[in-house]
């Protein structure tokens, strides 16, 4: 989906950084709230099945593409102020943030605004 040039520094990154525990940071690309849950609940299913038992909401939360996941900050890019299908369940105790820059524009800059009113709200 994305370009090798765009891929590489992305991995190089993650690889970089896979040791560190403080703070994690996701990107999203190309995802959809309704899919991971039909991803989660069918590979609820199968596990419950197998086993005999009901499926529950741990399970459920159990099979979602990152488990057991709240995160602290939400940015949404492109000045739309919706939340488009994008991580519903997930950001119930969420600060979303809504800004008008495109993903291209944002930058590191905008990001450290963001944290550090999250990190003043938080004191």
């Amino acid at each position: 989906m994305l370009p090798e040039e765009v891929q590489k520094p992305l991995i190089d990154v993650m690889e970089e950084t896979k040791h560190h525990s403080k703070a994690t940071l996701h990107l999203y690309i190309c995802y959809s709230s309704t899919q991971e849950y039909m991803d989660a609940i069918e590979k609820s299913k199968e596990q419950c099945e197998s086993k005999g038992e009901e499926i529950t909401q741990e399970v459920v939360e159990s099979n979602f593409y990152v488990p057991n996941f709240e995160p602290d900050i939400l940015i949404r890019t492109s000045d739309e102020i919706r939340l488009s299908n994008f991580l519903i369940y997930q950001t119930k105790n969420c600060q979303i943030n809504f800004v008008k820059n495109f993903w291209p524009d944002f930058s590191i800059w905008d990001l450290l605004k963001i944290i550090i009113e999250y990190q003043s709200k938080a004191d």
